[in-house]
């Protein structure tokens, strides 16, 4: 987006300065998990939303890290020794009462002039202000969640883009490709489309996975511009997209393209929230979250973290695994296991120690008495990993 697009968007009243905690955020996404939706919510624990929403206390004082170095100074404005907790407020989002042809934007390090006004700030449309006004829960408060966070991941993006500019990270292959080089989204007449990236494919394949109209008219443009380098570096929508991507579960696989594409693009932002937390460190929130107003609907006890999530896909994996290994002993190897590692971690969202810690121990059962199990002991370490117990914090005594 140009500069003279920006001020026309915003130049029609003065925006006024809006922030709210992660605690609330988190109140009103444990609020939102209990109802029946088409959003796809977001983990808190990921580190390219977080450092999005408030920043990170590792780059306080850097602005030469951005090319906008004093909005980049405020955003990740941290005292000495601060951490990211429940009180910790979102940074640099201003409101207006009107945007023209939007209802949000983000504006980063682009287009060779980053001092501008607007340089790395969010804007967002007054009416969602009722994200920090209630926790009532409908239609309308859905989207306005899901453009908070949707415009937090672009900050996210620009953030990584940072980081791997001053050689800060380095990047997979598949970060890299779809976030810079990929090609954007054209129509049928070839001529492209704007806001058709891969970032943009990546945010709405995380946030609006079921919205068939954000499918069509954002990522599968993206898609087809870009389907022969899908296809050359990294197999997607090619039967090799198994083999590359879902290791061990080869009875169990993708041909679909919409599914292969889906699963990819998931698998892309999680690297690229990895890669940000190589430098930054994993920020898990450090203290207790607040308890909801009564009536809220809110989480009322002992404060909890995401829920896992994929059980099923999760358990047919394992028991496809399971199955392949006792047809081919071959695959026994210290690497396909680490690798089912990952992609489980991936596909279940498991996050707490004790999770990873299961998952390994399910993980070194099938490599050690490989025959000696069925799908049946597998559903039972299954269940055990599901258990919603671990969720709750230990009272301390």
């Amino acid at each position: 987006m140009l500069v003279r697009q920006i001020t026309e968007m915003s130049g029609e009243d003065e925006p006024t300065k809006w922030s709210i905690d992660m605690g609330t955020i988190i109140k009103w996404l444990d609020v939102l998990a209990r109802t029946d939706n088409d959003y796809t919510l977001p983990n808190m624990n990921d580190p390219l939303l977080i450092v999005g929403l408030v920043g990170d206390p590792k780059l306080a004082n850097k602005g030469y890290y951005a090319k906008a170095s004093e909005a980049f100074e405020i955003l990740n404005d941290y005292a000495p020794g601060e951490k990211i907790d429940s009180k910790t407020n979102t940074r640099l989002i201003n409101m207006f009462s009107n945007i023209e042809g939007a209802i949000a934007y983000f504006v980063g390090d682009w287009g060779g002039t980053p001092e501008t006004s607007e340089s790395w700030k969010i804007a967002i449309k007054k009416n969602l202000k009722s994200l920090k006004d209630t926790l009532e829960v409908n239609a309308d408060k859905m989207e306005n969640a899901n453009t908070l966070f949707h415009e937090a991941m672009h900050r996210g993006f620009e953030v990584w883009r940072v980081l791997y500019r001053n050689g800060l990270i380095s990047p997979s292959k598949e970060t890299k490709w779809c976030i810079i080089e990929s090609e954007k989204g054209k129509d049928i007449r070839g001529e492209e489309i704007p806001g058709r990236t891969g970032e943009h494919a990546l945010i709405y394949n995380k946030l609006q996975k079921n919205f068939a109209g954000r499918k069509s008219g954002w990522i599968r443009p993206w898609t087809i511009a870009n389907k022969y380098e899908l296809i050359k570096k990294f197999g997607v929508l090619t039967p090799s997209f198994n083999d590359r991507y879902i290791d061990l579960t080869n009875d169990k696989q993708i041909f679909d393209r919409d599914e292969q594409v889906a699963l990819w693009l998931d698998i892309v932002y999680d690297k690229a929230s990895d890669e940000i937390a190589s430098y930054l460190d994993r920020k898990m929130l450090q203290s207790k979250r607040p308890r909801s107003r009564p009536g809220s609907g809110g989480y009322q006890g002992e404060p909890k973290t995401t829920a896992l999530k994929n059980k099923k896909m999760f358990q047919d994996m394992l028991v496809n695994a399971l199955e392949q290994l006792q047809a081919d002993k071959t695959l026994l190897t210290r690497n396909k296991k680490q690798n089912l590692v990952e992609l489980l971690v991936r596909v279940s969202g498991a996050h707490l120690p004790k999770h990873i810690e299961i998952i390994n121990n399910m993980l070194d059962e099938i490599w050690r008495n490989t025959d000696g199990l069925t799908a049946k002991n597998i559903s039972v370490g299954v269940d055990i990993l599901y258990d919603p117990r671990w969720l709750v914090a230990p009272s301390k005594p």
